[in-house]
């Protein structure tokens, strides 16, 4: 899938609810299930994780699932630091390390939780 047909994939989760959260903490890597429906499952897979911050609103106590209101996806190809910087990244940022020159991904989500990852690798899986 190339980065165009991921941006609309991923723009069109928007008004589904996420049903499923599952990280991965040996592989730094998390999958989110959206729904829209009993029949319609769409599963995000986000790995090689450099940064995520998660929010939740501490008095919504309807819990299970998450509406989504807003859900972005960015490829960063310039500005990586002053984004890992405004994110609150804290490591150091070196800018001859070959691994910060490997594609990075910017996925953030509003709605009943607030959701922000830079990762390496999106992958999208539908459920037929």
């Amino acid at each position: 899938m190339n980065y165009e047909e991921l941006k609309n994939t991923i723009k069109n989760l928007a008004d589904s609810q996420i049903v499923g959260f599952y990280l991965d903490p040996d592989l730094l890597s998390l999958r989110l299930d959206f729904s829209f429906g009993l029949d319609k499952t769409t599963s995000v897979e986000l790995s090689h994780i450099y940064h995520i911050v998660l929010s939740q609103d501490p008095f919504d106590e309807a819990g299970r699932g998450f509406l989504v209101l807003e859900i972005s996806i960015d490829s960063l190809e310039k500005n990586r630091k002053e984004l890992l910087d405004s994110l609150g990244y804290m490591y150091k940022y070196n800018e001859e390390d070959n691994t910060q020159k490997d594609e990075m991904y910017y996925i953030k989500i509003l709605g009943d939780l607030c959701l922000k990852v830079i990762c390496g690798k999106v992958r999208v899986f539908k459920q037929l």
